[in-house]
């Protein structure tokens, strides 16, 4: 539905309301002196709501510089509404545009570098997305001078950030914030100690996944400053492919993340001594496990198994190697909750399979042992 649309309709609306008002004024305009000026009625805020729900992104954007009432209307809208400008070539117009916004919810992904104008920013962003934008740590010191105070989640991944971007973002607008995804760019230990110790008391989400294409990785002195830091409140923290061995898992498990309910460690060479590190630790919270291709053989399945991890009701295990012996250890263990359970790539034979349907696992819905089955925690994270 185009703008023209929504202003004959709401034009018609007015006329029939103005038209019912005009016959009571008719006597009136006949008695000397007695003529007084009727405003013209406002449409209810709530059916301009709904009209405007129906626009397209770019006449919905129009709306809010006709009036006050539409701009506030319009508001309303943008609320359950993401402006989404990926791939876009953005020119003058279009940042006037983003600075005076009333949009909340901002997507930029694949935008050129030299299209963006990150000053022009509208500070009543709430979520902004700016993956795979590579403006590296030039743009995120930018976007630290930015009054960016409402902001509450953050995507910069595959920008090129280092450590030297990573100190200028989080110790910019980043007190609001509850979701930061940074994943698949150059942040080491230093970026790593900085996210630690900035004022992110709010954060729930992290995501610092790694790449094999750029590196470095925070390892295992990084995973031992994130969990030593100021991050009380987080919930779900994604560590992916970022060089982290039995030390570091130790260092997450005995730190200060108890409120962690959803942890991924794939792809870090953690072994059987992280397994048990994450087991016994601090980590009772958790319900979700991601431990693919990790190094973890029977004796870590039975670490995971018997652990302090009751509350655990999905474990990625895929492309380990804990056998039939681990697969017997997960069935006759402490994961009664479990209701997702991943073990394709594990060499379980027959014998294994038994187990596991007729152990402890009773609440188990999804359970997966082909090659094929590799899944993983999605983005963006639901709740988040």
């Amino acid at each position: 539905m185009q703008i023209h649309t929504i202003l004959l309709i709401i034009t018609s609306l007015l006329f029939a309301s103005f038209s019912e008002r005009g016959l009571a004024m008719q006597d009136d305009l006949h008695t000397p002196h007695s003529l007084s000026v009727k405003k013209l009625p406002e449409i209810p805020i709530e059916i301009q709501t709904h009209i405007f729900s129906f626009l397209d992104q770019k006449s919905l954007l129009r709306t809010g510089v006709i009036s006050k009432s539409w701009r506030k209307a319009a508001e309303v809208v943008w609320e359950n509404k993401v402006l989404d400008l990926s791939t876009k070539h953005l020119n003058e117009v279009d940042y006037n545009a983003l600075a005076h916004g009333i949009f909340s919810s901002l997507i930029l992904n694949h935008v050129k570098m030299e299209d963006i104008c990150i000053f022009a920013l509208s500070s009543k962003l709430k979520h902004l997305d700016l993956r795979r934008c590579y403006r590296g740590d030039e743009g995120a010191k930018a976007l630290a001078s930015v009054n960016l105070s409402a902001l509450i989640s953050l995507s910069f991944g595959e920008t090129c950030i280092s450590d030297e971007g990573i100190k200028a973002l989080v110790s910019g607008n980043s007190s609001t914030l509850t979701s930061l995804c940074l994943f698949a760019n150059r942040i080491g230990v230093e970026g790593a100690k900085a996210i630690a110790s900035a004022n992110l008391s709010s954060l729930t989400y992290l995501n610092l996944s790694g790449s094999m294409t750029y590196g470095p990785c925070i390892g295992d002195e990084g995973a031992e400053a994130l969990a030593s830091g100021n991050l009380f409140a987080l919930k779900n923290l994604n560590l992916r492919y970022n060089g982290i061995s039995a030390k570091g898992a130790k260092g997450l498990a005995l730190g200060n993340l108890s409120a962690l309910t959803e942890l991924n460690l794939s792809r870090n060479n953690i072994g059987d001594e992280g397994a048990k590190a994450l087991a016994s630790g601090n980590l009772s919270a958790l319900k979700s496990l991601f431990l693919r291709e990790s190094a973890i053989g029977k004796r870590g399945a039975k670490d995971l198994a018997l652990g302090n991890l009751s509350a655990l009701t999905l474990l990625n295990l895929y492309g380990n190697s804990i056998g039939d012996e681990g697969a017997k250890e997960l069935a006759s263990g402490n994961l009664s909750t479990l209701t997702a359970l991943n073990l394709g790539g594990n060499n379980i034979g027959d014998e294994g399979k038994k187990e596991l349907t007729s152990g402890n696992l009773s609440a188990l819905t999804l359970l997966t042992l082909t090659l094929d089955g590799y899944w993983e925690s999605p983005w963006p994270p639901k709740g988040y």
